[in-house]
């Protein structure tokens, strides 16, 4: 959406990745649609109609539900909000049909029963909702989403630093105490060394890159 003053892959040496989250789609407990089917089949039939929340133009809640309205063919129609909290409220009082976010975030609302979950964008189901499915289950394994969190540093840092800083992130991430406390955040370890950080980072540049050339996102 924008051009950085630095050169993404070559500014920037990939060191860890060391946890992954995925998205949870929600409509408002009180809604009419069921399933994710449901949705997309009146999406599909009137254009736009179906509204979206998200915390900002460009943020990963805008961008999880226009790469599903890529891989699906639809058109959903973007509400954004200062925060993710104005989406909920919108959502959960049927001023808005959905919005997708965090399980960290959507669990605390699933369980209070203001939000119902129809979809998660993760390969597998979630331990935290095991009764949602996921989109390969549905049949659009192209729509699944994550945010990845982990350890870069500026070019020229010596190799020798970040093979000592991949050392110790690697060991925390495959302890038992920082997968333990992940899990209690509704995130996951991630053990990726340098090398397949590098690779995870390439791979969902070009994805993001064509939805949003596909969609003509822009921050204005």
């Amino acid at each position: 959406m924008q051009k950085p003053p630095y050169d993404t892959q070559k500014s920037l040496i990939p060191i860890a990745a060391y946890a992954v989250s995925h998205f949870v789609y929600g409509v408002s407990a009180e809604s009419k649609y069921a399933t994710l089917a449901e949705f997309l089949a009146v999406a599909k039939a009137n254009p736009g109609k179906l509204t979206f929340g998200s915390s900002g133009t460009g943020t990963l809640t805008q961008m999880v539900v226009e790469l599903l309205s890529v891989v699906a063919q639809v058109n959903f129609t973007h509400i954004p909000y200062k925060g993710v909290t104005g989406a909920y409220t919108d959502v959960i009082g049927g001023r808005v049909d959905f919005l997708a976010d965090s399980p960290a975030s959507m669990l605390p609302q699933v369980r209070g029963n203001r939000v119902r979950a129809l979809v998660v964008t993760s390969p597998q189901r979630l331990a935290n909702l095991p009764n949602v499915p996921t989109m390969a289950e549905l049949g659009l394994p192209g729509a699944e989403a994550d945010f990845i969190t982990g350890l870069l540093a500026p070019a020229g840092t010596p190799a020798a630093v970040i093979a000592r800083y991949e050392a110790a992130a690697l060991q925390v991430a495959q302890s038992t105490a920082f997968k333990g406390y992940l899990a209690s955040q509704s995130y996951e370890a991630l053990a990726a060394d340098g090398a397949q950080f590098g690779k995870i980072a390439r791979d969902g540049l070009a994805k993001w890159e064509r939805v949003v050339r596909e969609r003509k996102i822009k921050v204005e």
